[in-house]
């Protein structure tokens, strides 16, 4: 019982371990996700208020470790880019976030990389002289960051089931010891789990039926014994075995026996040969008849 208890608190462990891990990885992935979002929006509308005063001439002072910006015309031609050379990049007219900044202002849009290991972030304006200004960051996808957490999270699992063990073991004995000193002769004085009680209280009850059976059966046996114990023939019970479950004085004088000879064989306190041919046709057809004569009497078998 120790084991299985200990096993269902360890796979429970391990399951809400694992869950919360996921849980709280996803949570914060979103979170600051959601903070670097509202930092590029807030970037992109300071860098576009420059822009508007001072041109191009601002975007090439400005540091691009971070975060890229494109500067588009309102029909799609890359007019400067902070990672490429703007003359050999394709048009992005058909880009989602362009075509959302030119009918409402502002544009932004979420796109993932071939191997699914990256995702880059994009948001666009649409600038008072009708062009496009686009900033974009990437950042590693969930799964690329839980690929990346793999061996910490290793540790901290294998750490945390060691430590789940040796707690559900503790856990575990305490939880059976109560059980493993259960008195059942008396059930009602044991002093354990509540949930017990209606357990408990059943074998109580069963318990005094026993008693109570017992007292009956041992009132049954008494009288027989009297009523058997006065008789002058001989009375022996067999079984179905032919083991003596019962024998009266009368039959002990009689064969000569002990009364030690209840539980054995009759076949040895009596070995004629008529005698077992007579207790296998009784076996087999339900009676037999069966005289012979002994120094303490006759014996009649049916």
């Amino acid at each position: 019982m120790i084991n299985r208890i200990l096993k269902s608190i360890l796979t429970v462990a391990i399951i809400v371990h694992i869950a919360s891990l996921l849980i709280i990885t996803s949570v914060l992935y979103r979170y600051f996700g959601g903070m670097q979002v509202s930092q590029l929006k807030d970037g992109l509308s300071l860098v576009a208020s420059a822009m508007d005063q001072l041109g191009e001439v601002y975007l090439e002072s400005l540091d691009y470790d971070q975060y890229r910006l494109t500067w588009i015309s309102s029909d799609g031609t890359v007019l400067f880019d902070s990672h490429a050379d703007a003359a050999s990049m394709e048009n992005h007219a058909d880009r989602e976030e362009i075509k959302e900044a030119l009918v409402s202002g502002t544009g932004s849009s979420v796109r993932h990389s071939p191997t699914l290991m990256e995702q880059t972030i994009y948001e666009a304006i649409h600038l008072g002289d009708g062009s496009i200004l686009r900033m974009s960051v990437s950042r590693d996808t969930v799964f690329s960051l839980v690929l990346g957490m793999l061996q910490p999270i290793a540790i901290v699992l294998l750490i945390a089931s060691i430590l789940s063990a040796w707690l559900a073991h503790g856990m575990a004995k305490r939880v059976v010891e109560p059980l493993n000193k259960l008195n059942l002769e008396k059930p009602m004085e044991n002093d354990a789990y509540e949930e017990l009680t209606p357990l408990l209280r059943r074998i109580h009850v069963q318990q005094l039926e026993i008693k109570s059976q017992m007292r009956k059966l041992k009132n049954k046996e008494d009288e027989f014994d009297q009523i058997t114990g006065n008789m002058k023939e001989a009375l022996v019970l067999l079984d179905n075995t032919g083991r003596i479950l019962s024998i009266n004085p009368a039959a002990i004088k009689l064969f000569n026996a002990e009364i030690a000879c209840v539980g054995e064989d009759f076949l040895t306190i009596e070995r004629k040969h008529n005698m077992r041919l007579a207790l296998e046709e009784a076996k087999e057809q339900g009676h037999a008849d069966f005289r012979a004569q002994k120094k303490a009497g006759n014996i009649n078998l049916t």
